[in-house]
């Protein structure tokens, strides 16, 4: 067990800055994203809820409040993980949003990362996918939430992926 002054609180940033954990790298299971347009169920494989399913020729979008990153983080790198759905060949084209959200901030006001192209692995093979846009990103302010969204970019002509492709992860890693 530890021992905190009983008047400290855990909204008090000394109180944070000393105990909170000193984390290197978040790693967000894909299926704690909510849908914020089109379709992108939840996918089964060996009896575990492991992806979101992203179909082929739509644009399908999933965010989620990531909440406060570490304070010591100043920059990071967003990469994600997920694998094809099937024996087919292709490239997915997945798209990150990110914004920072606070009192007094708009919600959904989030800027383009970019897209990350890259070749589906075999079936069920995990693939690992960043781009130059989604490294060295500024941690939010202090006391502001991270806000994510990642999407599918199925429709768009660097997709050539003709099924769907699970996403497994999101990863943050902090840069600096």
């Amino acid at each position: 067990s530890w021992n905190v002054n009983r008047d400290a609180s855990p909204d008090d940033p000394a109180f944070s800055s000393r105990y909170e954990p000193i984390a290197e790298t978040i790693t967000i299971p894909a299926t704690l994203f909510n849908v914020t347009s089109g379709a992108a169920g939840v996918s089964t494989m060996f009896s575990v809820d492991a992806v979101r399913s992203f179909a082929d020729g739509a644009a399908n979008y999933v965010g989620l409040n990531v909440g406060r990153l570490p304070s010591h983080w100043t920059t990071y790198t967003l990469s994600i993980r997920w694998c094809n759905m099937s024996a087919s060949a292709g490239n997915v084209a997945w798209t990150g949003f990110a914004g920072a959200t606070g009192v007094g901030d708009t919600i959904g006001t989030f800027a383009s990362l970019g897209a990350a192209v890259a070749t589906a692995g075999g079936q069920f093979v995990v693939v690992e996918s960043t781009t130059a846009g989604w490294t060295g990103l500024a941690a939010p302010a202090s006391g502001d939430d991270l806000v994510i969204t990642i999407a599918r970019a199925g429709a768009d002509g660097t997709d050539t992926l003709a099924a769907a492709a699970g996403l497994y992860t999101v990863v943050l890693t902090k840069a600096s």
